[in-house]
C-alpha cells in the first residue's frame, strides 16, 4: 500500500494500515522471513529488489495525504515502519496523522481498537473525498477515555 504514495497525483489521499515502509529495515525484524526472503530473490545484501520495491526509494514523489495507523504490537511489520513514514510525510509537510494503537499487533484485534479504526478512516475519506461524516470524532474518542475502559 505504501508503494501507491510514490505514484504522483494518482490518489486524492491514502491510508496505510500496519505497511511496510522500508523493506532493508523490515527484514530484520518480522518473524516472517520466508516472505520477503522468497518474493525479493533473498536477503537485503544479496538483492536489489529490496530498492526496487521499497517505499521509502520513492520519497521525493510524495504528496498525497495519508492516514497511517498500526498497532505497537505488531511482529509482522514492525510498528517502527509507521512511525519512520510518517515522520517522513511531517517533514515534507504532507498532511498525515498516526494512530498507534499499544495493544494491538498486525491487526486491531482488540474490539475496544475497532470503533477508533473504521471511525478514523471514515473521518480521513470524508475529509478528502467528501460523502457522509464519520458517526464521531476520533479525537473526542481517544480523548473522553471510555474507548478504552472495560
Amino acid at each position: 500500500m505504501n508503494g501507491l504514495q510514490g505514484q504522483p497525483h494518482r490518489f486524492k489521499c491514502l491510508a496505510s494500515m500496519m505497511g511496510v515502509f522500508n523493506l532493508r529495515a523490515m527484514w530484520g525484524t518480522t518473524e516472517e522471513l520466508w516472505f520477503p526472503n522468497f518474493e525479493l530473490g533473498g536477503q537485503p545484501w544479496n538483492s536489489k529488489l529490496y530498492d526496487k520495491w521499497s517505499p521509502n526509494m520513492y520519497v521525493k514523489n510524495y504528496h498525497t495525504p495519508t492516514l497511517i495507523i498500526t498497532g505497537e504490537r505488531d511482529y509482522r511489520v514492525s510498528y517502527n515502519q509507521s512511525l519512520e513514514y510518517f515522520t517522513i510525510l511531517q517533514t515534507l509537510g504532507i498532511p498525515s496523522r498516526l494512530i498507534v494503537f499499544d495493544n494491538d499487533g498486525h491487526w486491531p484485534s482488540n474490539l475496544k481498537s475497532m470503533p477508533l479504526y473504521y471511525n478514523a478512516h471514515l473521518e480521513w475519506f470524508h475529509k478528502y473525498l467528501g460523502g457522509a461524516p464519520a458517526p464521531w470524532k476520533s479525537e473526542d474518542m481517544v480523548k473522553s477515555g471510555d474507548f478504552f475502559k472495560d
